[in-house]
């Protein structure tokens, strides 16, 4: 995963994501529509636009946007991932669960566990409440643009909310298996997403290259 980082690092830089957008991506309506049905707005804040897709790898860039709103739900992921700031900086918090027989040096809190089962082919993505589970936070971190880094699919974090700016990483996920551990922000996740249309989707490249350029000329 390491090596994966340094390749995002390497050749996924916010000018060449620039450059597919404009030459490749909105030119075309037929990669308008075939990306449109695969992109929308994740329950964590984020503007989720699926690049390349194969059954060992996905690539997606994630955007944040000014004033997102942002469930902040912990959690850990169905797949092992690589991720390279694009743009702004992204916040992150680390928990572990609490270990029963050791003692804790930090403050732990009690939330709701949900076990989330992707979708397949057949079905549709699914949770299972499992009960109260004591988690404590492990550490904060900040990436900042020009940095990549990565997470095995068992970390559990969270992601927080951007405070008004904007925020772009590209990453790549390697799958590891179907389900992963959730712990929502107060209420039941959102899980069945609403995909958007090309003109939508057009829309908010341009939203993001236009923010870009603006603020980073």
């Amino acid at each position: 995963m390491t090596q994966l980082a340094h390749l995002l690092q390497t050749y996924c830089t916010l000018p060449n994501i620039q450059t597919i957008i404009q030459t490749d991506i909105l030119p075309s309506s037929s990669l308008l529509n075939a990306l449109a049905a695969r992109s929308y707005f994740h329950g964590n804040g984020f503007l989720k636009i699926v690049l390349l897709e194969h059954r060992c790898y996905k690539l997606r860039l994630h955007i944040w946007f000014p004033n997102a709103i942002c469930e902040e739900n912990i959690h850990n992921h169905c797949w092992h991932f690589a991720s390279h700031i694009l743009y702004g900086a992204l916040k992150t918090e680390l928990w572990q669960d609490v270990k029963h027989d050791t003692p804790c040096p930090h403050a732990v809190q009690m939330f709701d566990e949900y076990r989330y089962l992707a979708k397949t082919p057949n079905s549709p993505p699914t949770i299972k409440n499992l009960g109260q589970t004591q988690l404590f936070k492990q550490q904060d971190i900040t990436h900042h643009a020009g940095e990549s880094y990565t997470m095995p699919c068992n970390q559990l974090h969270r992601i927080n909310k951007t405070s008004g700016n904007m925020v772009a990483t590209i990453m790549c996920t390697v799958p590891v298996r179907k389900h992963n551990r959730l712990f929502p922000n107060g209420k039941s996740p959102e899980i069945v997403p609403t995909y958007l249309s090309a003109p939508e989707l057009a829309l908010y490249l341009q939203r993001f290259l236009s923010h870009v350029h603006t603020h980073h000329a």
